[in-house]
């Protein structure tokens, strides 16, 4: 009797030390955390929905930030844009027009017709002259005088009339046709913007480097508007998630540095905490009473870019 007496009380000696080692939530001086790696996914999709046209990664891939991801149909889109583009070269070429003036040519022919009134009015004042002086001596009528006067007078109104056309001429547009213009183009700009946009638009690019998790959408197949195509893992966002008892909840801080290890790690990887939940979890569900307190459990995040761990992977966690 007495052996059986001391061999339970062994076994039960032997039990209690192994559950205090083998469980960091029973509220006993823990040092070692279990936990699991986990993942913030990008989901990667496009404004429109539309057919898959182009598929330019697969599962599993590694990608750096601007890679192409997919493409959807965009053969409206570059339609638009292109008669955009054309539109916009067209008032841009128009606006230089407006703004260099008449061409060489046209100017040249005002020239030579001013040429010509120049020579008529210096005809006209030399008759003038003429007729002044036999007035004088009384040898000319008044007709031919006044007759001489007109013509001179005609002649020097051309020349000015010339002079002006040919100013304008090596002129541009008046101010309100250039500003007309101007507007004109400003808004086909804002045209080809948009239409560059909603071309872009039909496109997916991966916005870091990451890990193509899971391709949603194969080449021929209808993406519907506001679903992702593709799932993209940054590894700055890979994150060690762990609990910590009630009793050792006080111990944990934001920007605490950690010790992780698992199955096949490199040792001395660290991470550092940030985020402590502040809602506690029972681990596994029981009933809230004061007998079970120290199953309470907070989840604890860390992170740090390059630990090179997997999701889902199980690691243990060691505070520093």
């Amino acid at each position: 009797m007495r052996t059986i007496v001391k061999r339970f009380k062994t076994s039960l000696a032997m039990a209690l030390m192994a559950v205090m080692f083998a469980s960091p939530y029973l509220g006993f001086a823990q040092t070692t955390y279990q936990g699991y790696v986990e993942g913030d996914y990008l989901w990667i999709g496009l404004v429109e929905g539309g057919v898959v046209n182009s598929l330019h990664v697969e599962r599993g891939d590694s990608v750096i930030a601007g890679q192409a991801l997919f493409s959807l149909d965009d053969e409206r889109e570059a339609a638009s844009l292109k008669v955009a583009t054309s539109q916009l070269a067209q008032a841009n070429a128009m606006l230089r027009d407006l703004e260099k003036g008449q061409r060489d040519s046209e100017i040249s022919a005002i020239l030579a017709r001013l040429e010509q009134a120049h020579a008529a009015q210096e005809l006209a004042s030399l008759t003038l002259d003429r007729q002044l002086g036999l007035q004088n001596t009384g040898a000319a009528s008044g007709q031919n005088l006044d007759t001489a006067q007109a013509n001179f007078s005609l002649a020097k109104a051309q020349v000015a009339e010339l002079e002006s056309d040919l100013v304008t001429a090596r002129l541009g547009a008046r101010d309100d046709v250039l500003l007309s213009k101007l507007a004109e183009v400003e808004s086909l700009k804002a045209v080809v913007e948009q239409a560059t946009w909603s071309f872009n638009q039909r496109h997916a690019f991966a916005p870091s480097a990451g890990f193509i998790e899971d391709v949603f959408y194969r080449v021929g197949e209808y993406v519907p508007k506001g679903k992702a195509g593709v799932s993209l893992l940054p590894p700055e966002n890979v994150k060690v998630r762990f609990f910590v008892s009630e009793r050792d909840f006080a111990k944990v801080q934001l920007g605490q540095t950690v010790s992780i290890g698992c199955d096949g790690c490199a040792e001395g990887q660290e991470a550092v905490v940030t985020y402590i939940s502040s809602q506690a979890e029972f681990t596994p569900p029981v009933i809230y009473s004061e007998n079970v307190r120290d199953k309470l459990v907070f989840m604890v995040e860390a992170r740090r870019e390059g630990l090179g761990l997997k999701p889902g992977q199980p690691v243990d966690v060691v505070l520093k």
